[in-house]
């Protein structure tokens, strides 16, 4: 996602944690490669 968005690896961090912690995206291990992660969107806001 990093290479993707251009942004600086902390950001992306940042932001995935704050869409985690408010329970709109779920984290998993990768089932390739688990030192990676899949990330799920759970809901959508409203």
């Amino acid at each position: 996602m990093i290479d993707i968005s251009f942004m600086p690896p902390r950001t992306v961090n940042y932001g995935l944690s704050r869409l985690r912690d408010l329970g709109l995206i779920r984290e998993e291990e990768s089932d390739d490669d688990r030192r990676e992660r899949v990330y799920e969107l759970v809901s959508a806001p409203m």
